[in-house]
């Protein structure tokens, strides 16, 4: 009688509980588990690779997310929204990974708590992992790699030749010419792009421009100290083209050059692969 009592109880308790998750699950959609989802750790460099790119390109301040539920009040400057699902998708095959991402479209997004990384994936997938916690995980990878000297900022990969924009040699003077090397890790191939939109470079601390106020194609770039001038202003567009504020024209090696020290100027943008940089 005891034990019937006992199963009884128990069958009840797991019914209410039962009743109570699925209610939890119907009106908070976040907590829904994904179909399907295994962790991989292609899910997991993936997240990590948003973070890190997200961070290192200086937007930590109003970054967007397309498919991701996040509200503009959450973007402190929608003009420089990103388009992050699509961009995720070009990081994963860039290094490689077969990992889906389109997956991510229905995962719900919000704003961190530092907003430097602007955003916090809350969609279950299965094996028991949040990726909240991938989140913080990339977050805190981030932190340390930040910590080492000569890491922070992003280098530039120029998708034609495969180079990175750089200072030339170790140039920290107004009107130093920029070009493209093989990609070396130093400092004079890291560039922080701030929120107004600066290009800045690590070594130097001066910001990529248009020389003076060009505008016309084939007109070369330098460092100069950034001054919050619309020539100094850059906009990475979904595809990765660095489109000049000023002058409305995209950041391209010369013609087809692939070769260390080439030269960069600006052009018309034409959705080429020399105008397009990872």
């Amino acid at each position: 009688m005891r034990f019937s009592k006992a199963l009884r109880f128990r069958s009840i308790s797991i019914l209410f509980i039962s009743i109570f998750v699925a209610l939890q699950v119907h009106f908070f959609p976040a907590l829904r588990p994904a179909n399907s989802e295994p962790v991989t750790l292609g899910t997991i460099a993936a997240v990590v690779a948003l973070v890190k790119a997200v961070s290192a390109s200086g937007l930590a301040r109003g970054v967007c997310f397309s498919g991701l539920h996040m509200g503009a009040n959450e973007c402190r400057k929608p003009s420089r929204c990103v388009e992050g699902i699509e961009r995720l998708e070009k990081i994963v095959n860039t290094n490689g990974s077969s990992e889906s991402v389109r997956q991510l479209e229905n995962w719900i997004g919000s704003a961190s708590q530092n907003e430097r990384c602007a955003i916090s994936l809350s969609r279950h997938i299965t094996g028991g992992v949040n990726i909240v916690d991938l989140t913080r995980q990339a977050v805190a990878e981030l932190d340390r790699s930040q910590t080492t000297p000569g890491s922070s900022g992003i280098a530039l990969r120029n998708q034609w030749s495969g180079k990175c924009l750089q200072t030339m040699g170790q140039a920290k003077d107004n009107g130093s010419p920029v070009n493209i090397w093989d990609c070396s890790n130093t400092s004079n191939q890291f560039w922080t792009l701030t929120n107004r939109g600066e290009l800045r470079n690590k070594w130097s601390g001066k910001c990529l421009q248009t020389m003076g106020q060009a505008k016309d194609n084939g007109s070369p770039v330098n460092i100069w100290d950034c001054s919050n001038t619309s020539n100094q202003f850059w906009t990475l567009t979904n595809r990765g083209e660095l489109r000049n504020n000023w002058s409305g024209k995209c950041l391209q090696t010369m013609g087809q050059a692939k070769d260390n020290g080439s030269p960069v100027n600006i052009w018309d943008c034409s959705n080429t692969s020399n105008q397009f940089w990872r």
